[in-house]
């Protein structure tokens, strides 16, 4: 695939979920080239973040008639290098779980439930997390359960943790479970996680990481952190993505 991506300077179609639709466009070096999504995947929080979705008998006849909408491209710049990311970079309570199921075969409903019921026992139990973060050069105080810093608005198990993440410019957003949020959490995901969620959010355009060694979520994988500093940040050329039209124009 990655050869026919190269290969073509007018459209590419990526039908898969997050991981798929993430790999495409992250590994597009012309970002001119308009990218359609099938969403076929469990979550598929990309493409609901951006309006897409449907069963792909309504999806596809309405992609004749798309117009585009902005998608950015993220870097996390660590221990390991340079990794690009789409979706968002986590600490805490969403880290751990995806540690925990990254190995499992489930799909669909299933693997959402699963990820949503897996939520609950580390919302109980786990300690403040180990991080000092910084916005923009500004610390972010407080003690938190969990950290995600956000480039679409719905991540993981389809929780929508933030209202919106701007995406006409390079904000990200920092989404920070409070300490004493605690028990309002377990409540927003036991309740079907609608409404807001109980998370504070800050904006900026550079985030940095610190602290002790962890798990650390990178989109839908955890892996192994030292703890040492992570520069998060937005790349300044957006990919643009077909957002299905209405079939009577």
């Amino acid at each position: 695939w990655q050869d026919a991506l190269l290969a073509t300077d007018e459209l590419a179609i990526v039908a898969g979920g997050d991981g798929s639709v993430s790999a495409v466009v992250t590994a597009l070096d012309n970002r001119r080239v308009p990218v359609g999504i099938l969403p076929t995947g469990s979550g598929n929080n990309i493409a609901r973040s951006l309006g897409v979705f449907g069963p792909l008998e309504q999806v596809i006849p309405r992609l004749p008639h798309a117009g585009t909408v902005p998608l950015r491209v993220c870097r996390a710049d660590g221990p390991w290098g340079c990794r690009t990311f789409v979706e968002s970079v986590g600490l805490g309570v969403l880290a751990l779980v995806a540690e925990e199921l990254q190995h499992e075969k489930l799909d669909g409903d299933e693997k959402l439930q699963r990820g949503r019921d897996s939520l609950i026992g580390p919302l109980e139990t786990l300690d403040p997390i180990p991080v000092a973060i910084a916005v923009d050069g500004e610390p972010l105080s407080g003690d938190h359960l969990l950290v995600e810093v956000m480039n679409i608005p719905m991540i993981g198990p389809n929780l929508r943790l933030v209202p919106d993440v701007p995406s006409r410019d390079d904000l990200l957003v920092v989404a920070v479970l409070p300490a004493n949020g605690r028990r309002a959490m377990i409540d927003w995901v036991c309740g079907g996680a609608t409404g807001p969620s109980p998370l504070r959010q800050v904006r900026g355009r550079i985030v940095t990481l610190q602290g002790e060694g962890q798990a650390l979520r990178l989109e839908d994988k955890s892996r192994t952190w030292d703890g040492s500093r992570v520069r998060l940040s937005a790349e300044p050329d957006p990919v643009r993505i077909l957002l299905p039209g209405d079939m009577r124009r």
